[in-house]
């Protein structure tokens, strides 16, 4: 049985929607900046001009800067509300101890990250890092800014993880599994590039799992636009979230651009709000080739846990004809 959706009418937030972030003031960061060289010479030292992260961090405190000079470090865990800032992601590196991040309103720039990155205050920027680790980047709180990274491994954005901004990062995942997971609300994913280079080349059929951005079903309300997929075998898995718009998103080389699966669990909600709560959007995405006609977005719907299900289309109105301009 197929069942074919049209779309009444067409939200669309755009990309240069204005970010505000939620949970509480920002801290100034106007203090003092300590400076760390492992490898300085003798006369470079002194109260402000220091040997290790680990003593900079116990001389700092909330508003100071930390500014590491290229090098190698052991990982650090910071529990101030500091700027870290590396001074060049190429050469400034931090391996053997995981990073911990467990204050809020805490910036990290210009590292190259090769073991865990641990993040769990709220309010934290992540900016211009290169995370070449195999382990997943959790967040966990509200009101992280991820911008302008280097990733070799996923993303999760975790249930209260909300108003999470990711722009402008490459995310290059190889193995068979996902590149970006969403559990929260009201997030902002835009001009991302997130591939899987090995299944390029994979001639065997990729697993469940090999996804570009996964949705999970409480998730509404996210902004996913002007991002470019490249090699996965589903783009975009909306498994159930709401009110979520997907727009001028290039999807190259996949099987699957966007997979939709929507559940009626007569336990929690009744038919009418299914009907009439807001539903997800697709507008001007480019599909491997050219549409010059509406495209229609497979889905499924299904009964509460039971085995009946069956195929429904949600549209795109109007697919891009030639790859957007990201």
């Amino acid at each position: 049985l197929i069942i074919l959706l049209f779309l009444g009418s067409i939200q669309i937030t755009h990309a240069t929607e204005t970010y505000k972030k939620t949970t509480s003031e920002p801290i100034i960061f106007n203090g003092t900046t300590y400076y760390v060289d492992a490898d300085a010479p003798p006369e470079w030292y002194d109260e402000y001009h220091v040997h290790t992260i680990t003593e900079a961090h116990y001389k700092a405190v909330d508003g100071d800067t930390i500014f590491v000079h290229t090098g190698w470090y052991f990982g650090v865990h910071i529990s101030k509300s500091i700027q870290f800032i590396g001074e060049d992601r190429e050469l400034t590196e931090l391996d053997l101890k995981p990073t911990i991040i467990s204050s809020n309103h805490t910036t990290m720039s210009g590292f190259k990250v090769y073991e865990r990155l641990e993040i769990t205050g709220h309010n934290i920027t992540i900016d211009n890092n290169i995370i070449d680790t195999i382990y997943s980047l959790v967040i966990q709180k509200p009101n992280t800014i991820i911008t302008n990274n280097i990733f070799t491994s996923p993303i999760q954005l975790r249930d209260e993880a909300h108003h999470t901004y990711i722009a402008n990062n490459t995310i290059t995942i190889a193995d068979n599994s996902w590149g970006l997971s969403i559990d929260s609300s009201h997030n902002i994913i835009t001009h991302n590039t997130i591939t899987d280079p090995i299944n390029a080349y994979r001639l065997r059929y990729p697993g469940s799992r090999d996804i570009g951005i996964q949705l999970y079903r409480k998730c509404t309300n996210n902004t996913i636009t002007y991002n470019t997929l490249k090699y996965w075998y589903i783009g975009i898995n909306n498994d159930e979230g709401r009110g979520n718009n997907f727009s001028y998103n290039n999807f190259i080389f996949i099987i699957k651009p966007i997979r939709y699966s929507l559940t009626l669990y007569l336990v929690e909600e009744n038919l009418t709000q299914l009907l009439t709560e807001k539903r997800s959007t697709w507008y001007h995405n480019y599909y491997n080739i050219p549409y010059p006609i509406p495209k229609p977005v497979y889905g499924r719907f299904q009964l509460g846990y039971s085995n009946i299900r069956f195929r429904i289309f949600l549209f795109d109105k109007k697919p891009a004809i030639t790859p957007n301009k990201i």
